[in-house]
């Protein structure tokens, strides 16, 4: 998840054009923010960009540095923090403020710096006596903003102490939101360990490429056979290696066709909005006969997770944009598989079998 926080390439970028409005507290004015103004992308991109982002391309600020960050900070006797209506505070405690600076403990190898395109929350004030010092912005829990103080955006060594900190104050959406992401996280690590436990082992020497070099997103392209005219295993197939090591691993067409339905019946969950290195399996069977798959299936005691792949595979897209050819599924096994998404909790994955396999 490192790339996560490498600079974002984007082709464009929708902003309100209202004024936003960072409202301080009792004695502080409403600092606005100016109406967003656009400016073409750099080198000549497609797209447009605010004038934040024009700001940041064009600035020859310092890197991050512990050193200065504590320099700012010996001067701060008052903090602001603004995190929406509900969510804005101001402090002028001493204990408050020590610990607060003591949150603000950067990392400073240039390899971790970035810049997130979001604006950053909470915002953060800070001043010495009547006068605004530095402003700064949270990225994510795990990094800060030091708006015209540097350039990039610096990854905090314990980012929980800066979200405790807001949390503790007046500032809890950052730590939830922190949470969900950590709890998203765990979920995509358990659906990947389970997906490429199902992997066929002759698969495996192939792995990272599977996978991709950033993380195994949007790898595989769409392959196989025109609407109506199955696809065959041609040597020229995209995936003819993996096919080399599942013949030489499977002696069966049947094994090896149930090996894909299994390995493809082990994604996370989702038959839509699922991680695109799950493609890979469709992608594969989409190039054999359907009769070929209809044979490997059919008078056979298929595990769960052979007729979720079965299933998922025929009332999937890449099935019926590829070969429209469901009319060839008898609809006794259409009564097994639909049986078999009905037990399941997704409620798009039912609707999504009820449309493709309508048998009473």
């Amino acid at each position: 998840m490192k790339a996560l926080y490498s600079i974002i390439a984007a082709s464009f970028l929708l902003m309100a054009s209202s004024l936003t409005v960072f409202a301080d507290t009792k004695d502080n004015k409403i600092a606005k923010k100016p109406e967003p103004a656009f400016y073409p992308l750099p080198n000549g991109q497609p797209g447009l960009m605010d004038k934040k982002m024009k700001d940041f391309l064009e600035s020859r600020a310092d890197n991050p540095s512990q050193q200065k960050l504590d320099a700012m900070l010996q001067q701060v006797d008052k903090i602001t923090v603004d995190g929406g209506p509900k969510e804005r505070f101001s402090t002028k405690d001493a204990e408050k403020i020590k610990t607060f600076k003591k949150s603000l403990q950067i990392v400073e190898d240039p390899k971790t710096f970035g810049h997130c395109m979001c604006w950053g929350d909470p915002q953060i004030y800070l001043y010495s006596g009547k006068k605004q010092i530095a402003h700064l912005s949270c990225q994510h829990g795990f990094a800060i903003r030091w708006n015209d103080g540097w350039k990039w955006d610096a990854r905090l060594k314990d980012g929980s102490l800066l979200t405790e900190w807001l949390s503790a104050n007046g500032a809890p959406r950052l730590k939830r939101y922190v949470e969900d992401d950590r709890k998203r996280a765990e979920e995509s690590e358990h659906a990947l360990k389970k997906w490429l436990a199902a992997m066929p082992p002759s698969l495996t020497p192939y792995t990272k490429e599977v996978l991709g070099e950033e993380a195994g997103w949007n790898v595989f392209m769409p392959a196989g056979g025109k609407a109506g005219k199955p696809a065959t295993q041609e040597p020229s197939s995209k995936y003819s290696k993996y096919w080399k090591a599942l013949n030489a691993a499977y002696k069966g067409k049947d094994s090896q066709i149930l090996a894909l339905l299994t390995w493809f019946g082990s994604g996370a969950g989702p038959w839509s909005g699922f991680p695109s290195y799950e493609e890979l399996p469709e992608r594969m069977l989409v190039e054999i006969d359907t009769k070929d798959i209809l044979h490997a299936v059919q008078g056979k005691s298929l595990s769960k997770e052979q007729l979720e792949g079965t299933a998922r595979y025929f009332a999937g897209w890449s099935f019926c944009q590829s070969k429209n050819e469901l009319r060839l599924v008898p609809s006794t096994l259409q009564k097994v598989l639909l049986a078999h998404v009905e037990k399941s909790a997704n409620q798009d994955n039912i609707e999504r079998a009820r449309a493709a396999f309508k048998v009473k």
